[in-house]
C-alpha cells in the first residue's frame, strides 16, 4: 500500500472517529430535548451500535495507519512533538469514552428499555447528564488529536 493510500485511510478514520463522537451527541442532546422516553431509549440503543460497528473500527484503522505511516515517513513517534501529544489526547479521549461514555451509553439504553422496568426521571437525568459531559470531554480531547495532527505545531517530544 503506497504512503498517500495509507494517509488517506488515517485520514477517513479520524473524520469518521471524531464525527461519530460529535452525531452522537448532535442525537442524544435532540432524544434528550424530546422527552420521549423512547426516543431516549432508542438513541442510546443505537449509540452503543454505532460504537461498536462505526467508532471501534474506525479507532483501529487510526491507530495501524498513524503507525505505519510515521515509520514509513521517518517520523520517530516519541521523538516528534505533535505525534506525541496527539496520541496523549487521542489515548485520553478513548480512555474517557472507554471507561465513561460507553457504560453510561448501554445503562441509558437499559434504564429506558421498558422491558426492563421502570427507573426514576432524576435517575435518567443524572445518567443523560454524566454522558453528556463525558461525551463532551472525549470529543474535545480527539479534536484536539486531529487538530495536532493536521497543523503539526512544533511541541515538545518525550525523547530526541
Amino acid at each position: 500500500m503506497s504512503d498517500r493510500l495509507v494517509l488517506v485511510f488515517h485520514v477517513v478514520a479520524a473524520v469518521v472517529f471524531v464525527g461519530n463522537i460529535a452525531a452522537g451527541l448532535f442525537w442524544a442532546v435532540r432524544a434528550r430535548r424530546s422527552g420521549d422516553a423512547r426516543v431516549l431509549g432508542h438513541t442510546f440503543t443505537s449509540l452503543v451500535a454505532a460504537d461498536l460497528w462505526i467508532t471501534t473500527p474506525a479507532v483501529v484503522v487510526l491507530t495501524l495507519t498513524g503507525i505505519v505511516a510515521a515509520v514509513r515517513m521517518g517520523f520517530p513517534i516519541l521523538g516528534t512533538g505533535w505525534i506525541v501529544w496527539s496520541i496523549v489526547a487521542l489515548s485520553l479521549s478513548g480512555a474517557i469514552f472507554a471507561a465513561r461514555v460507553m457504560p453510561l451509553q448501554k445503562r441509558i439504553a437499559a434504564a429506558f428499555d421498558e422491558t426492563r422496568g421502570e427507573r426514576s426521571g432524576e435517575e435518567r437525568r443524572s445518567l443523560t447528564e454524566g454522558w453528556m459531559r463525558w461525551a463532551h470531554v472525549s470529543l474535545i480531547l480527539a479534536a484536539v488529536a486531529l487538530v495536532l495532527m493536521v497543523a503539526k505545531p512544533v511541541l515538545p517530544a518525550l525523547v530526541r
